[in-house]
């Protein structure tokens, strides 16, 4: 449990501090020269719904690959319907 709460805050940390920085310092006040963000957000944002699409359509290919089969119905034959004759 203490590993996944330390990878979730991890995340947090690795996405909070560049935004929280980037935001900081894209106010009004400062001149076009001293803006300079972390991170392009505009790039990032493609990149992770790129991300969401890749891994919803290979979760969705990997459901067809592990759907369960149903067993064939030929033993059961004898069971379910008895020979009539």
């Amino acid at each position: 449990m203490r590993l996944l709460l330390g990878i979730i805050l991890g995340a947090l940390l690795t996405v909070g501090a560049p935004f929280v920085a980037d935001s900081m310092t894209s106010g009004d006040s400062a001149s076009s020269a001293e803006r300079h963000s972390i991170v392009n957000w505009d790039v990032a944002e493609e990149r992770f719904h790129a991300l969401v699409t890749y891994t919803r359509e290979g979760m969705g290919q990997t459901r067809l690959l592990t759907a369960p089969r149903h067993p064939p119905d030929h033993h059961l034959r004898g069971v379910m319907n008895p020979p009539s004759g």
